[in-house]
């Protein structure tokens, strides 16, 4: 079981690394599948209103670190064992 857990958390930590890449190729993707050149929206015009309320910064100020912070942990968990 642990040695299924030790891949989880590889895949996990490469999925941190390349998630990224994989954002910035959709978006170009979407762009040139669109006939405006801008990219694809599912929506109307986007409203400022919620970056008053939550600043973006705390999702990869906080969030990433957290979660990177948290699968090395399990990962010298289970390496200790």
């Amino acid at each position: 079981m642990s040695a299924k857990l030790k891949d989880f958390q590889c895949f996990k930590l490469t999925d941190f690394a390349i998630g990224p890449s994989i954002a910035k190729f959709l978006e170009k993707l979407s762009i040139i599948l669109s006939d405006t050149g801008r990219p694809l929206a599912l929506t109307g015009n986007p409203s400022p209103d919620l970056m008053q309320q939550l600043p973006m910064v705390i999702i990869p100020a906080y969030g990433v670190p957290f979660f990177i912070i948290l699968h090395l942990i399990t990962w010298l968990k289970l390496r200790s064992e």
